[in-house]
């Protein structure tokens, strides 16, 4: 979301098959005002507690 909010403050446009500069982000798909990535996440069991489903 930053690196997003510093391109549109700088007025630069956000487009589809962008590369914003972030792993998972590299090929961007748009659907309306929503930012498709790829960043997966590596979920385990020892690790699961981190996040919240």
């Amino acid at each position: 979301m930053n690196t997003v909010s510093k391109m549109v403050i700088e007025g630069k446009k956000i487009k589809d098959g962008m590369d914003l500069g972030v792993e998972g982000y590299n090929n961007i798909k748009l659907d309306g005002k929503v930012i498709y990535g790829s960043a997966w996440l590596k979920v385990t069991k020892e690790n699961m507690s981190d996040y919240n489903f």
